[in-house]
């Protein structure tokens, strides 16, 4: 859960005249897993959108796609690969071919885990 809200708040603090979201997500095949994380993304989303907070209601919607009919979804899928063969994670060795190719479309980028003491994997 903490993951969605650095990610969801860090976009929201940049696109703060929404008035309403789509979410797409890929369609997981092991319903347990989607649940978890649907779960996650909405308590997520009532904490960083609460209507007292910001003073109106924004409106959410959560829609599951297979990765093979969404362009947007595969483009999401690419880049997060990218990113991961830049930073060489989990012993990979370090590629920037990948990343070099969507470099001039990141705004930004940082290891959200690289400080702090807790080990995720």
């Amino acid at each position: 859960k903490k993951i969605y809200h650095c990610l969801l708040n860090y976009i929201f603090q940049r696109h703060k005249e929404v008035e309403k979201i789509l979410i797409f997500i890929h369609a997981a095949p092991v319903k347990r897993k989607r649940d978890a994380f649907e779960k996650g993304i909405k308590e997520t989303l009532s904490e960083i959108l609460d209507k007292e907070k910001l003073g109106k209601e924004i409106k959410y919607h959560i829609q599951y796609l297979p990765t093979i009919s969404s362009y947007g979804l595969q483009a999401v899928d690419y880049c997060s690969w990218a990113l991961k063969k830049k930073w060489g994670e989990w012993g990979e060795k370090i590629d920037l071919r990948p990343f070099n190719c969507i470099s001039a479309k990141v705004k930004s980028e940082f290891e959200i885990f690289k400080t702090g003491k807790t080990k995720y994997y």
